[in-house]
């Protein structure tokens, strides 16, 4: 085994075992219902948290044994881990730009709509293009196409989360709208532009070894994969006071934490009798 695999082995044991410890306080808390977590929102991180630590560990398996269930999920999650960022880049998107109709596109029912979506065109995608569904992998003529075709859909979806994040937070700023939604609209761009510039620097460093077989992009490369689940959940839960209180108070259970831990997001709306204006909103449905 050589240096490169050992080292991508290493690293995506290390991220995996990172994730774990957020990956069971968000299980625990959305199966008991917690008043703060258990929301549309939360539940598609959650999903996008647990896939993502289940990615970096097969990833880690696989350069060590090939195993068929290992493979095929590995080559599912290049689809379903983008698209449900976008998922979750458009649930917030609705809420800050759209919000009438953030309760309606965002009802349990359509949410399992969508995740059933997602899911069918990742495995159609894994079967076409891993799989050779359509037996024409053999062709000369899509070598390069099935060479690129993951790198280029991963980067594309990145962007298209940023762009909703961006748009929701330019129409705040354009709506002049109070300074505490300023700081959540920061939060979220800041959480989006992580996720998506450590996915965009994956796929420019796998770009640069399939062009020029640089040794050194590979390292970079599957450090931003690590970075790429990691940082975003890391840099919810330090800025969030309350989420991050609730972590604490769930791993270290001393008095402090307990006195501390707080409650639910605020959602403020005024609603005259004619026509509803939204004043302020921080929760994350």
């Amino acid at each position: 085994m050589d240096a490169a695999i050992t080292v991508e082995i290493i690293v995506n044991f290390v991220g995996a075992g990172i994730m774990v410890p957020f990956d069971i306080f968000l299980v625990y808390h959305l199966l008991i219902r917690h008043k703060l977590i258990f929301n549309i929102y939360f539940i598609t991180m959650t999903i996008y948290s647990i896939n993502g630590t289940l990615y970096m560990f097969f990833s880690a398996v696989l350069d060590v044994q090939a195993i068929y269930f290992m493979r095929r999920s590995y080559e599912f999650y290049q689809y379903f881990i983008p698209l449900l960022s976008v998922v979750m880049s458009f649930n917030r998107f609705t809420a800050i730009v759209i919000w009438p109709w953030h309760q309606k596109i965002w009802k349990y029912k359509f949410f399992i709509i969508y995740g059933i979506a997602i899911s069918a065109f990742s495995f159609f995608f894994m079967l076409v293009n891993h799989a050779d569904l359509l037996q024409i992998r053999a062709d000369p003529a899509y070598t390069l196409y099935f060479r690129l075709f993951d790198r280029v859909f991963k980067g594309s979806a990145y962007i298209v989360s940023l762009i909703f994040e961006m748009t929701a937070v330019i129409y705040r700023k354009v709506s002049k709208k109070t300074l505490e939604i300023d700081k959540v609209d920061i939060t979220l761009l800041t959480q989006s532009v992580i996720t998506t510039t450590c996915w965009l620097i994956n796929c420019i460093c796998n770009l640069i070894w399939f062009l020029y077989s640089v040794i050194g992009v590979i390292h970079v490369s599957n450090c931003f994969v690590v970075f790429g689940f990691v940082l975003p959940l890391a840099y919810l839960f330090s800025s969030n006071r309350k989420l991050r209180m609730l972590l604490l108070h769930f791993y270290f259970r001393g008095e402090y934490f307990k006195n501390n831990a707080v409650g639910t997001m605020v959602h403020i709306s005024v609603q005259s009798t004619k026509t509803p204006v939204r004043i302020a909103s921080i929760q994350i449905t």
